[in-house]
């Protein structure tokens, strides 16, 4: 997804839970020690354990059941099999 909520059209349909930002996330790149922007499941992956760590580390949600809490903390933004719950965040009901 991207900075205008957008999907990309390659990514998996179907098997989507919730969707964060993978698209032109900016990175530093360690070896060149600058900014780039980048693109990548890897990305999304990261923003999506962030906000559960956030989640977490506040005690909004359980470590045993966050799963079936994390619906309340989704902006739901279309079609289930292309967004899935929708996009994490760490406002409830956003």
């Amino acid at each position: 997804m991207d900075k205008n909520l957008k999907r990309d059209p390659t990514a998996a349909k179907n098997k989507v839970d919730y969707v964060t930002p993978g698209i032109n996330v900016q990175a530093v790149k360690i070896n060149k020690m600058r900014d780039k922007s980048l693109d990548g499941t890897s990305y999304a992956t990261a923003y999506a354990t962030g906000i559960i760590a956030q989640l977490l580390s506040e005690q909004k949600i359980d470590r045993t059941s966050y799963f079936k809490h994390l619906k309340d903390y989704a902006k739901p933004l279309g079609k289930q099999s292309e967004y899935g719950n929708g996009l994490l965040t760490l406002k409830k009901g956003d």
